[in-house]
């Protein structure tokens, strides 16, 4: 089955591309499995210092999962779950990573595609974009982890609209409804991505890790000595050192990360 999940990186800035454009981008069940592998090279990676996540083509950022694969995959209780779990591991794997993660949608993000567009810190969309949730039109259930990253982003009453009626939600409706931070014209995204992800890489990324973990924190997704402990490095390190002299010498400062 075709598909793959590309990853690249250029300087401080890595990037992963959905591959599959001939299905809009569907996940396969390797898809789902790679997932969790390139969220893992991202954060061991240690130049790398903010994730972009994105579609590959114009057409679809993830148009959900690959239905066609299905029949093969989800033929049996155990077979289902495996596949679960691929889909859980791969997210949780994407929404833990340690360094700030932006989603570039342009197109269709549908199904498990806005759960991989929830997963991540940020979203940026074309304006022609279109969001769904089309489950109860094809009799599956989504696991708590998808649900409760997307409630925690556009409430109970929006969550439960989604999946009761499966309409599809336009861009700037999606805004309103705290999906996204910036909605843009298809043709400057990239350039206002670019532009975001050079600005976050250049400060500082123990006070980012420190941050995220915070947010994970008071979300359950980890424990909060785990983020104290982050914040506290922040304050024997070297990069708040530099701040504090880049600050007197009034410089733009360096961070190492260390």
């Amino acid at each position: 089955m075709s598909g793959s999940v590309e990853y690249a990186a250029d300087g401080r800035i890595g990037r992963l591309t959905f591959d599959n454009p001939s299905r809009l981008n569907a996940m396969t069940l390797g898809m789902w499995r790679d997932l969790a592998v390139v969220a893992g090279r991202v954060a061991s990676d240690p130049d790398v210092r903010v994730l972009v996540v994105t579609g590959a083509g114009d057409r679809a950022f993830v148009s959900g999962s690959d239905i066609s694969g299905f029949g093969a995959d989800r033929n049996t209780e155990a077979a289902a779950d495996a596949y679960g779990k691929a889909v859980s591991d791969g997210l949780d794997a994407l929404a833990r990573l340690e360094k700030p993660t932006i989603a570039v949608i342009g197109g269709a993000c549908i199904g498990g595609g806005l759960s991989i567009a929830a997963a991540c810190d940020l979203r940026l969309a074309a304006r022609n974009s279109v969001f769904a949730v089309p489950a109860a039109r094809i009799g599956v259930g989504y696991a708590p982890g998808q649900v409760t990253r997307l409630q925690r982003l556009i409430g109970p009453a929006r969550l439960r609209e989604l999946i009761y009626t499966a309409r599809k939600v336009g861009a700037e409706e999606a805004q309103g409804w705290g999906l996204l931070n910036e909605v843009l014209d298809p043709e400057i995204l990239h350039d206002r991505v670019a532009e975001l992800a050079t600005d976050i890489s250049g400060l500082a990324p123990l006070t980012q890790q420190a941050a995220k973990l915070a947010s994970l924190a008071t979300e359950r997704e980890v424990p909060v000595g785990t983020a104290q402990e982050a914040v506290d490095r922040c304050f024997g390190s070297e990069d708040y050192r530099e701040g504090q002299a880049a600050f007197r010498e009034k410089r733009p400062p360096d961070f190492s990360g260390r």
